[in-house]
């Protein structure tokens, strides 16, 4: 796909070529720019604990975590996760390299896209939903190369269902699989949260922009398109 400007935002969107709909658009729950907090695609609104503020970011603004606030809803059917394909990315830019720091996650130590600071590494994980049992790509032995602080880095995390295991491609990068999970992830109704998870760990000490969530897994293709040689490619893709 080539570079465009999305209509309704003027934030770089992807070209169809033809004034198809942009496959981004299939099986998309929503996706947060983070200019405030008002999902661009569904219009979910999130809530604001601790004065979250908003600012300049990578591709238009972002939101600014302080290591102690958060962002987060509800999360109805629609928002869960568990033993379906799924997709969680975002764009983001560490403070600290240090501690644990929650990107996007969902449900009681459900699914949770982070930066883990005891490996120094970027994650994903599955849990099992009593947040025993789990399966990560990323860190242990698919640890990538360690962050900097005041870099953006594009995130993305994915599920696959029918092999159980758990995917992360950092800047669309190499591809990092986990084993497979060897148990049945369940649907966690615990709320959706970004910069923070849901039981109150990971806290985020950075800045966090256009965080996306589908029920899919995206493409090689596809993640390719959306880290765009570093640009980035933005809501609404056409």
């Amino acid at each position: 796909m080539g570079v465009g400007i999305g209509l309704a935002t003027g934030r770089p969107g992807a070209s169809t070529g033809g004034g198809g709909v942009p496959s981004f658009l299939t099986d998309l729950i929503e996706y947060w720019p983070l200019a405030d907090l008002v999902g661009e695609h569904a219009g979910r609104v999130l809530t604001n604990n601790g004065s979250v503020t908003f600012g300049a970011g990578h591709i238009d603004q972002c939101a600014a975590f302080s290591g102690s606030n958060y962002l987060d809803m509800a999360a109805p059917a629609s928002l869960q996760t568990g033993d379906i394909d799924y997709t969680l990315a975002a764009w983001v830019k560490l403070n600290s390299v240090v501690a644990n720091s929650a990107i996007i996650s969902q449900g009681q130590c459900s699914s949770e896209l982070w930066y883990d600071g005891g490996w120094d590494t970027f994650s994903f994980t599955q849990w099992r939903v009593d947040g025993g049992d789990s399966i990560s790509a990323g860190s242990g032995s698919y640890r990538l190369e360690p962050a900097s602080t005041g870099t953006w880095y594009h995130v993305v995390g994915w599920y696959t269902a029918s092999d159980g295991k758990a995917h992360l491609r950092v800047n669309a990068g190499t591809e990092r699989i986990s084993s497979a999970a060897g148990f049945t992830p369940a649907v966690s109704s615990s709320n959706f949260a970004i910069g923070r998870r849901p039981d109150g760990a990971h806290n985020m000490d950075g800045y966090i922009s256009d965080a996306a969530f589908w029920k899919r897994a995206l493409t090689s293709a596809e993640i390719v398109d959306l880290y765009a040689a570093g640009t980035g490619l933005a809501y609404p893709f056409a």
